[in-house]
């Protein structure tokens, strides 16, 4: 799928269809199936450490992945009873920062958002 706003491109289940793109601050709401998840230009890039510091102290279940242009982080929390299932991609590609993200109570989408982020390329 196209993502006109970033001009990226990402790999994205059948049934997926883009929702709102910002182009003048590169925003893309991206809907599969029952959840929603956003591309974006990253202004401020940081680094994996960073993320995992700032996760570690606040989730559970902190899954960090170090990508050959950028990182994936992955955690969960809890509110009401219910899990949230929180996924954090950030990616160099062009010479500039993207980032691709989304919160979930569906460990099955948070797995679904997480593979599409790895696939954004220009």
């Amino acid at each position: 799928m196209k993502l006109p706003a970033t001009g990226l491109e990402i790999d994205v289940p059948s049934g997926t269809v883009g929702k709102h793109s910002f182009g003048d601050v590169g925003h893309e709401v991206v809907s599969a199936a029952t959840n929603q998840f956003l591309v974006e230009h990253s202004k401020d890039p940081d680094s994996l450490e960073d993320a995992k510091t700032s996760s570690i102290e606040a989730y559970k279940n902190v899954q960090a992945e170090t990508l050959a242009d950028g990182y994936a982080v992955t955690y969960e929390t809890e509110k009401d009873g219910k899990t949230s299932h929180l996924v954090k991609v950030r990616r160099d590609i062009g010479g500039k920062s993207y980032k691709c993200w989304t919160s979930t109570n569906d460990s099955a989408q948070a797995k679904a958002v997480l593979d599409a982020c790895k696939t954004l390329c220009k």
